[in-house]
């Protein structure tokens, strides 16, 4: 049997640890932990990173970008675009 190619072991690794939940996730649910998975698009990635923000702010837009290291500007901007192509939840609308 042949040992796995790093990049074999490193893909198991990533699925394992995206599909792992935390102490911190079983205390506090999911909702306020960014739902990330292998496959995922950057973009999906910092959607999903966003919304988890507001989440975990309870919709402070402010608190939320100043927790991602972005301005204010850039987050209304990407909300906006969310709106436009029908991917921000309602919860945020």
């Amino acid at each position: 049997m042949r040992a796995p190619k790093s990049s074999e072991a490193e893909s198991a690794s990533d699925m394992a640890m995206a599909t792992h939940t935390s102490p911190m996730q079983e205390r506090h649910g999911s909702s306020l932990l960014p739902q990330i998975a292998v496959g995922m698009t950057l973009g999906q990635v910092e959607r999903e990173m966003i919304l988890t923000r507001l989440r975990v702010f309870a919709g402070n837009k402010s608190r939320a970008a100043d927790s991602l290291g972005i301005s204010l500007k850039t987050l209304y901007n990407k909300l906006n675009a969310y709106r436009s192509a029908g991917l921000l939840p309602a919860e945020f609308e």
